[in-house]
Formats: structure tokens, sequence, C-alpha cells
């Protein structure tokens, strides 16, 4: 009751014949409409293009009872990589059951990603397996149960606060940087390698994310079975005789056949025929012996323990094409070996067995097994962070999102500038208001009609400036990559594509691949029906805007939008006007005939690449060039002024000494040039140049694309200063020395569409790269 007669005294004060009073009343009136509007409207704004309910759904009773969930790999998974999860539940239920995982995108809108629709019988226990991907490191992670369209069952994971339990199995997500080594069977010094890595190479700003975690694994069924479950994997081993069903077996080969790096360690004959992956690996076993010198092994190691002396029983091994790193007086004793886009590591004894057991040395050799690379000096690597600080880049993954999502044509205000209308707006409606209408007018009732002027005029400036630099119509850019595996047919098709819209709405999304041949030179991939396809957001390894390692913020009033199951496509992507949206889909495919597309016969003689490759695209390739080991060929000037650097269609490149005498392939990547110095006139030999500096923030996607297919080759992070976390699978640099070429090029081909809403986008830019993977004869 006092505040209400306080009030309602001031208000009759105000009213008096006092002109003071009258004042008084004004600026009170003035100051409470400011400070409302400074508040409300921020407010307004954010739910506005929210488009949420806050309210949580209604979830019918459940009819089934989730009794087991495994995120990841024994609970290991990382950010924005394809993650599997299997849930174990008891129930009868006669209709088909789909396993929907929410989890927050790149962004921190909510999506919907589901398995396919699968019937059980009986009461169970009844597992189903299907794949996810998340975009932020504390996300939630909302596990459902769904039959004709009801939920069933539900289980919400906290994905940073939840702990291993007898229900849920899940540790805190790892960023990207993190290495996952696999180990089926014993340690076998694996894990005192990765303690070592751990101390060597951490670094003091990321003390929780080792560069290696190491999961042993009690039993080969633990390997996920469903495809991209080994998606978040560096390197498996496998040590001694391991009970391998057919399904492990096929997950194996799928994950190598992509890049991954499969070791093997096993000394019986009869365990090797026993495993399933002796039907794949690239090794012929014929036979076992007794060795009592292995200097070759110890060979490549740093001051090692001496071995005591005795016989010890290895494999007698022989393969097609690889790489020996080890020998005996018997044959090769470690190899490595090509596999599509992976590799295949095999040691011809057992590191179980004696005479490893207890040897000291055995953790260095273990480091040399998986081939890890060290990436550059902690002094180094920190100093890199903090000079990229200021550009927000530490990955080319990044510079990728950044080159594909930057729209020339749209003439678009920078930051500064944007800050600094802001700024202007803010002084124009206060103090610049308040001395015009105080002083100059003197009459601060008037402020009821500046202020809305000042709000009208500014919201008619912004908004015409808008339609002005922005376009009216979709634009987007588009980047292609057409991978080929010669030997084996195998190809690879990925493509990073953004879009900006000129309305705020909701879109579907879905990917058209083109086969890479004719339909008579096409086959299905023996291990699945149709080509495997993926279809997802893309995300960023940063903890700036779009980064998969920021905090969530405001995700709770982020639209919601769905996979469809298989995540092939995706439908409701809301998109706010003028703003964008980015993909990025793969398909893997076989064809029977990769010769029909390109024929190649290389030779190693001696170090030096010769031989023929026959060009059958329907178009040239243009800047090319084939890297062989640490060599690269290249079509050299044919004048002071003039190179060819087209491969025509239907054309031959004659590889010889003379016509395409090689290069360094880091001096060709890096720019390093040679040069011949004359002092007095008397010629010395030739000396090197200062390097190439490489730009994080170039639009070259030529440069960028060739610098992720050869990123070990051309230095790494010491070269480029930025981390390949996110696309380490498409470095094929480990390839180079395991008796394979790889032509390098781009194409005027296209080979994907994205289609919005049923429409196929037209892109402002487009550029395709071709990777082509050639077989090479060693003289071996």
């Amino acid at each position: 009751m006092r505040l209400r007669s306080s009030v309602c005294s001031r208000c009759q004060s105000a009213f008096s014949d006092d002109p003071r009073s009258n004042d008084h009343f004004w600026r009170v009136l003035s100051r409470t409409a400011r400070g409302t509007a400074t508040l409300v409207w921020p407010l307004l704004l954010l739910l506005s293009g929210s488009g949420i309910t806050l309210a949580q759904e209604a979830v019918p009773p459940d009819k089934l009872t989730i009794e087991r969930v495994i995120v990841g790999i024994d609970g290991h998974y990382r950010v924005g990589r394809w993650t599997p999860i299997s849930v174990t539940f008891e129930g009868e239920f006669s209709s088909p059951v789909e396993l929907n995982v929410w989890v927050p995108d790149a962004d921190g809108h909510l999506t919907k990603q589901p398995s396919e629709l699968l019937t059980f019988a009986g009461s169970g226990p009844h597992t189903i397996e299907s794949v996810f991907r998340t975009g932020r490191m504390d996300g939630v992670i909302r596990v459902e149960l769904v039959s004709d369209s009801k939920v069933v069952a539900s289980h919400l994971i906290q994905a940073l606060a939840e702990t291993d339990s007898e229900k849920v199995v899940i540790h805190p997500p790892h960023t990207l940087h993190s290495e996952f080594w696999v180990l089926l069977g014993p340690s076998s010094g694996f894990e005192q390698a990765a303690e070592n890595l751990n101390l060597r190479d951490a670094s003091p700003r990321n003390r929780d994310q080792p560069p290696v975690t190491v999961i042993p694994l009690a039993s080969p069924d633990s390997i996920p079975k469903v495809r991209d479950g080994l998606d978040a994997v560096d390197v498996v081993t496998v040590t001694g005789p391991q009970n391998l069903d057919e399904s492990t077996d096929l997950a194996l080969r799928r994950w190598v056949e992509l890049g991954g790096h499969l070791v093997i360690s096993i000394g019986e004959e009869q365990d090797w025929a026993a495993s399933p992956l002796s039907s794949w690996v690239p090794i012929r076993v014929l036979g076992d012996y007794d060795v009592n010198d292995l200097s070759g092994l110890t060979a490549r190691l740093t001051r090692p323990d001496r071995f005591r002396s005795g016989r010890y029983q290895a494999l007698r091994i022989e393969y097609p094409s690889g790489e020996t790193l080890a020998d005996s007086r018997d044959g090769p004793l470690w190899v490595r070996l090509p596999y599509q886009f992976g590799r295949v590591t095999f040691l011809g004894m057992n590191l179980s067995e004696r005479p490893f057991l207890g040897w000291d040395t055995l953790p260095q050799l273990a480091e040399l097994l998986v081939d890890h690379q060290r990436s550059g000096s902690r002094n180094r690597r920190e100093t890199g962070v903090a000079q990229l600080s200021r550009t927000g880049v530490s990955d080319l993954s990044t510079q990728l999102a950044v080159a594909v999502d930057q729209f020339p044509q749209s003439e678009t205000q920078s930051n500064w500038t944007t800050m600094g209308l802001v700024i202007l707006y803010l002084l124009i409606i206060g103090p610049i208001d308040y001395l015009i209408v105080h002083y100059i007018l003197r009459r601060p009732q008037l402020t009821w009609v500046t202020f809305p002027l000042i709000v009208i005029a500014t919201a008619y400036f912004a908004t015409s400036s808008a339609r002005g630099s922005h376009a009216t119509t979709m634009t987007s850019n588009q980047v292609n990559l057409m991978d080929l595996d010669v030997g084996s047919g195998m190809t690879r098709t990925t493509v990073w594509s953004s879009f900006v819209s000129p309305e705020s709405k909701r879109y579907s999304l879905e990917a058209e691949f083109f086969p890479a041949a004719t339909q008579d030179e096409k086959s299905p991939d023996e291990f699945s029906p149709t080509p495997a396809t993926r279809l997802g957001w893309l995300g960023i390894p940063e903890n700036g805007y779009r980064g998969m390692y920021r905090s969530g913020g405001l995700a709770f009033a982020k639209p919601r939008y769905e996979f469809a199951p298989g995540l092939t496509s995706i439908e409701n992507v809301p998109v706010n006007i003028w703003s964008s949206s980015s993909v990025m889909a793969t398909q893997i495919d076989r064809i029977t005939s990769p010769t029909e597309l390109i024929e190649s016969h290389l030779e190693d003689r001696g170090g030096q690449l010769e031989g023929e490759v026959t060009n059958h695209l329907p178009v040239p390739i243009e800047d090319w060039f084939i890297a062989h080991q640490n060599l690269v060929y290249y079509s050299k000037p044919r004048s002071a002024s003039e190179a060819d650097k087209t491969f025509e269609s239907g054309g031959t490149l004659r590889i010889s000494r003379e016509r395409y005498s090689p290069n360094v392939l880091r001096n060709y990547l890096t720019g390093v040039a040679s040069v011949t110095l004359k002092v007095d006139g008397e010629k010395f030999d030739k000396v090197a140049a200062a390097r190439d500096t490489y730009d994080p923030l170039s639009r070259d996607l030529y440069r960028l694309f060739r610098s992720v297919t050869f990123y070990r080759s051309a230095g790494g992070e010491e070269f480029t200063s930025l981390r390949n976390d996110q696309l380490e699978h498409y470095d094929l640099s480990p390839l180079l020395p395991l008796d394979r070429a790889v032509l390098f090029g781009r194409v005027s081909l296209p080979v994907a569409n994205v289609i919005v809403d049923g429409q196929p986008l037209q892109p402002n830019e487009s550029e395709t790269f071709i990777r082509i993977v050639l077989p090479v004869e060693s003289s071996r």
C-alpha cells in the first residue's frame, strides 16, 4: 500500500502546474523508456529467432528398459568423429525399433541422428548399434528407443559430468588432437610407449588431453561392427592369435581401406592361417623358422638393449609390394604394406613372447611399429599457437571451412565496422540525443519524438544496407575431392559445400554423387550392396565461432533438426536470413575396371620412377604432378616462359629421367629453390634458397589440398604452422614409400551435387581435385 500511494502522489505532483515538476515527469518517463528498450529488445531478438519450445516433450511410459549404453570404444570417443554407440535393452515389442541419438552440432543446434529400423523377437536382452557425431565437448547425449513414432525408452547422458557406471560406459570426450590406439591382445610395450610419448609431447595448455590414448580391449567382440565405428581410431594392434569373427574382420578391413593403420605381431604359422586377416592382408606365410640374429630389428632403434642369446621362432614371409623395415638371414622380418588408402604393418614374431618379454627397449620398438610421427617440439607448438591466436586458424580443416564459407560477391562489413556502427548508434540514442533535446532544443519531452525517429531511421538504414550488400538469391561454394586407388578400384568422393540463404527458412539437404565410371563398369562394393554415403554438418577444431571446442553457451535456445536413417540426408536445417550453412558429404564406392579411367605401368628403377601413365578420363588433369617416395615428377618448362601443366584426356605421360627429371618432394611442396652461385666468374654448388611461407588465411585451395595430401612429406606443422587433425586420413604421404605413387591435380569434372529442397545448388565457385594412387613395380 505504501508503494502504491507513493507512486500515485509522484504522478499527481508530476501533473501539477509547476513546470519544473513537468520536466521531472518527462525525464523519468524518458529514462524508463530507454532502459526498458535496452533490456527488452535483445531478449525479444533472441527469442524471435530461436524457434524452440522450452517445454519438455511428453514421453509415453516406457515399454522397453535400457540396461546398458556404451558410447564410443570402451567409453572413449572424439568430438567431430563418427562415434559408435551400443544400447542394450530388454522387453517385448512387436513393432520395429529405431535408436535415436540427440547431440548438438558445431553451432549448438540439437540434432537427431537415427539408426535403421530393426525388428527384435522375444524379451531380450537385445542390442542395437549405430553411429553419431557430436559437435560440442560439453554437449548432452540423449538416447531414445522409438517405435511407431513414439519414444518407448530414453536415457540422458551428460558428456562431461557422466562417469562409468553399470548402466553407462563413457569417458569425457577427447579433442581431435588426441590419437587413439586400440590394442587387441597383450600390451607388448604399446602402453608404455604411449606413456613415454605423453610425457614427451604433452602440451601444458591441455594436460587433460594427452597426445595418445590407449584403449586395451579384453575381447575382439568390443570392436564396433557398425560402419564408420572406427572413424576415431588411428592405430589398431593385433598381438598374437585373436579370435576374430567375420563381422570384426570386416570392420577392420573397411577401416584400413579408408586410411587406418593395422599393426600385426604374430609368430605361429597356424595362428596366422586360422586368422580371417590372412584372407585379405597381402602377406604370404611360407612357414616358420628359428632366428638367432635380430640385428636387423634392433638397427632401427637408438641404443637398444641386447637380446639374450638364443633361437627364437619367426615367420618366413613374402609380399607383393611395400617396404621391408627389418631383415633376417631368411628373409623379411618386419614389413609395411599398402592397402587401398591405408597401411598394414606386419612383424613376423610375437611381441608377447621371448625374446621381447622384459626387454627394456620394447616401448621404443612399439612406437616405431605404430609409426607415430612426433609433431613440432613443445616450444615450437606453443609458439605457433600463440602466433595464430589472432587468426583463429590452427588446423588445415579450419582453413578449408573458412575458404568454402567466404562469398566475395556479398560485400559484408567487417567485424570492426559493425562494432563501430553499434557504438555510434549507442552514442546517438544516448548522450547525443540528450544534448540535443536538453541543451539545443531545450525540450526534454521531445525525446518521445527523437527516440523513435532514431530507431526507425537506424532500422531503415540497416535493412537497406543489408539488402544492398547481400544476394537476393541463394549463393553457394563447393569443393570436391575425388580419390581413386587404381589397384583395387576403390573410390572416395568428398564434397565440402556452403550456401547463403536469402531468407530465414528450414531446408532439406542431401548429396547426389555421380558414378566415376559408366554403369557397365561400375559394381557394388563387395562388402555392401550399395555405395556407402554419409552427410553431416561441417565443424572446425577451434574454440571460436562454429568451433567444436567452445562451450555450449545458449544452446537451449537453438532450433532442432533431424537426419534421415542411415545419415544420408538432413531435414529442417534452420538457416537465418543471409546466414550460411556448411555441410560435408562422403561416398565410398568401387569400380571393376579402374584402368578405364587411368592406366599406368610404373617401375622403381634404382630409386627413380619410370614408365607410362595414360589419362582415360573425359577431361584433362590440370596442374598435375606425381609423387613417389621422396621425389616429385612434373612438367619442366619447355622454354623460359612456358610449362606444360595439362595432362590431356587420352594423353600419355612417359616418365623418364630425360623428360621428367625428379626433384625433392619436400622442396617442391615448401617452395625451396636451388640456385647456383657465381663469385668472380666461378660457379659453386647449388644451394637452397629460402622456402615459401604458408599463409593460413589464403583461399588458394590448390595449395591447401596439396598440403593436406602430402602433409607429412611437407614437414607437417613445422611448415604449415597448422595441424591436420580432422583431415589426417586424407594424408597420402605414408603410401609413398610403399611402392605407391600419387598423381595429384585438378579437373573440371562434376562429381557431386548438394541438393537443397529438391533442387541442386549451382555453385558460384567450384573446384574439383583428383588424387590417384598408382601401383609401382619394385626391382626388389
